[in-house]
């Protein structure tokens, strides 16, 4: 449904006072989406995975043919494999329209 899609990634707030609020947009792509978990796999350039924090909630912002939408969640799980980083994002309240 959206695999394969570009998104945008970037840190709404932090859930520790001693976490570094980051306000870089990460350039993300869609690997898969599972509705049922609502969780999205995102691959993101190689060295961005470690910057991005477990302890945030982060907003994700992409374009698909309906329109452009968005979402909020956290970071469940950050990971490099063979193929690229990658990063499993929990969808909170669903998704809205941008």
């Amino acid at each position: 449904m959206y695999e394969d899609g570009a998104a945008v990634l970037q840190m709404k707030r932090v859930f520790l006072k001693a976490e570094k609020y980051n306000r870089k947009k990460y350039m993300t792509r869609i690997r898969s989406f599972d509705k049922e978990a609502e969780e999205m796999t995102l691959y993101t350039s190689r060295g961005d995975v470690n910057e991005i924090s477990l302890d945030a909630v982060y907003e994700c912002i992409f374009e698909v043919k309906e329109g452009r939408f968005g979402c909020e969640g956290v970071i469940l799980k950050r990971f490099r494999d063979q193929e690229k980083d990658q990063i499993v994002f929990r969808i909170q309240n669903g998704f809205y329209k941008v």
